[in-house]
C-alpha cells in the first residue's frame, strides 16, 4: 500500500508543528518539522513513536554498528545523537531513529535559499526508552467509573525539549517483521531517501525493487516551492499532496528524428484540507534522450461529497 497521511497542528495550546507519514509497501517514513511552542508554554514537547502493553513473548532488541543486543528489564535509556541506535525492535516492529542522517538533496523557493542544503538536523532532540510497570486511572480523563489499570508497558519517544524551535524529527517504522527476517539487509538496500523537511515541504523518494515501482511523495505546505530529485522538479501553485511513480507505459511513441520512447508515470493529487478546487502540476525532466522538458498538469479536484479524495493522471515524458 502505498499513501502518504499529513497532519498540521497550528498554535493547539501553544504548540504548532508539520507532521508526515509516508507509506510504500511494508516501509512507514515519519518526518516532523516546524515543532515549535510559544514562550508561555514550558513544558517539554515529546513525540511518541509507541506506548504499548511490552509483548512478553519477544525481547527489546537493540541494533548498533551491525551487531543486535537483547536490553535487560526494567528499561530506561535516553540515547542522544552520537549514542542513537540503529534501530530498536519490539513484538515485530522495528523503529529506526534517523535523527542525525543527513538529507541528500536540495529544494529552493517560499523560506529558503536557492539551492540551501537542509539537514535533518533535530538539534538537542533525544530518544528516550523504556519498559517498565505502572498504574493509573481513569479519573485522569475525567472518569471515576473504572478502577486502576496495571500493566508493564513499552514507551519509545523522541524528547525535543523545552521551549523548541522550528524542531525536526525523522524516523521509520517497518511492521511485521517474521522470525528470521534481517532487518539491517532490507533496510540498508530498500531505505528511502529524505529529500525535504521543513514547514515549506517534506518529501520522500522510495526505491523501489523495480525501477517502476520508485515513487516520489511530496507535501507542499506553501505555493512556490519546488521539489528537486537528480534532473526532476516539480512545483504546485497551490498547497497539495502529491505522488509521482514510474509505471510500465501502454504503449511507446518514437518521434521519428530520433525514436525517443516516451515514459509514462502515475501523477496522484489531493488536497486534504478540501479547500482548492484544483492545482496546477509543474513537471520538469530530462527524458531519456536527455531532452530538457517541462509539463503543467492542471488537475481538478472534487467538491464535496468526495473533497479530498486522491485524483489521478497518467502522464508521459
Amino acid at each position: 500500500m502505498n499513501g502518504i497521511t499529513v497532519y498540521t497542528i497550528h498554535n493547539d495550546l501553544g504548540l504548532s508543528a508539520r507532521k508526515a507519514w509516508f507509506m510504500a509497501g511494508n516501509i512507514i517514513y515519519c518526518l516532523g518539522a516546524g515543532i515549535q511552542t510559544t514562550p508561555d508554554l514550558d513544558k517539554e514537547v515529546l513525540t511518541t513513536l509507541n506506548q504499548c502493553y511490552f509483548d512478553s513473548s519477544t525481547a527489546v532488541v537493540l541494533a548498533k554498528d551491525g551487531r543486535t543486543y537483547k536490553l535487560e528489564q526494567p528499561i530506561d535509556t535516553v540515547f542522544t545523537a552520537q549514542s542513537m541506535p540503529d534501530y530498536i525492535m519490539h513484538g515485530a516492529v522495528a523503529y529506526f531513529p534517523l535523527l542525525n542522517k543527513p538529507l541528500l538533496n536540495k529544494i529552493s523557493g517560499a523560506n529558503n535559499g536557492e539551492g540551501q542544503n537542509l539537514a535533518a538536523d533535530a538539534g538537542n532532540t533525544t530518544m528516550e526508552l523504556k519498559v517498565d510497570q505502572r498504574t493509573s486511572d481513569w479519573r485522569g480523563v475525567n472518569s471515576s467509573k473504572y478502577p486502576a489499570v496495571s500493566g508493564k508497558l513499552f514507551e519509545l519517544s523522541l524528547n525535543h525539549g523545552r521551549h523548541p524551535q522550528n524542531a525536526t524529527y525523522c524516523y521509520a517504522i517497518l511492521p511485521g517483521i517474521t522470525k528470521g527476517f534481517n532487518v539491517g539487509k532490507f533496510m540498508a538496500y530498500h531505505a528511502p531517501t529524505v529529500v525535504a523537511n521543513t514547514d515549506s515541504i517534506q518529501a520522500v523518494y522510495f526505491r523501489g525493487l523495480n525501477r517502476e515501482d520508485n515513487m516520489h511523495q511530496i507535501i507542499f505546505y506553501k505555493p512556490g516551492v519546488s521539489y528537486h530529485y537528480n534532473d526532476l522538479q516539480i512545483k504546485a501553485d497551490k498547497p497539495c499532496l502529491v505522488m509521482l511513480r514510474k509505471v510500465r507505459p501502454q504503449k511507446f511513441k518514437y518521434k521519428m528524428e530520433d525514436k525517443q520512447r516516451n515514459v509514462a508515470y502515475k501523477l496522484s493529487v489531493s488536497d486534504p484540507s478540501g479547500l482548492q478546487k484544483s492545482v496546477n502540476i509543474q513537471i520538469s525532466m530530462d527524458n531519456e534522450s536527455g531532452l530538457r522538458l517541462h509539463h503543467t498538469y492542471h488537475m481538478y479536484l472534487p467538491d464535496k461529497p468526495f473533497s479530498g479524495k486522491t485524483v489521478a493522471k497518467i502522464i508521459e515524458f
